[in-house]
């Protein structure tokens, strides 16, 4: 990893969350890891219980008469839709880039990487250019005199 500094040799912003992302990617990816496990786990035992812990019951009361149904079942994908949330939002931070549907998100921080080097470049060729001018002014000055 690169170390980012100004010229006053201290640590830029984008060191900093660079850092963060970095120093925090395994214990990130072992909560998702867990949190996938536990979900399999209880999606598992679900299924070899053979019960059906997944029930909604209606009511409905029509001309005085209630009729009752139960309808049971295992959970769906919906219902772990929050574990799915709980793991994109650890995982995002590695993601460089993202494609829902149509759309197609690429992480600043690549496109900032890209923008510094160039400028970099661009400032080391102003400078060897105003260096080279300034000595043939200079060899101008004295080839006069």
């Amino acid at each position: 990893m690169t170390s980012d500094t100004t010229r006053s040799g201290e640590p830029t912003e984008r060191s900093g969350r660079q850092g963060w992302v970095e120093s925090t990617r395994a214990v990130r990816w072992g909560l998702a890891l867990a949190l996938v496990l536990a979900a399999l786990a209880v999606f598992a035992y679900w299924l070899a219980a053979g019960t059906h812990l997944s029930c909604q019951i209606v009511t409905v009361t029509a001309g005085g008469k209630a009729t009752t149904t139960s309808t049971c079942g295992l959970p769906d994908v919906t219902d772990f839709i929050y574990v799915l949330a709980a793991v994109a939002l650890l995982l995002l931070p590695d993601a460089q880039r993202l494609k829902i549907g149509g759309f197609e998100f690429e992480r600043l921080a690549s496109k900032v990487d890209e923008q510094t080097r160039e400028i970099s470049q661009l400032r080391q060729t102003v400078s060897t250019t105003i260096n080279i001018g300034s000595d043939l002014i200079n060899q101008a000055r004295n080839g006069f005199r």
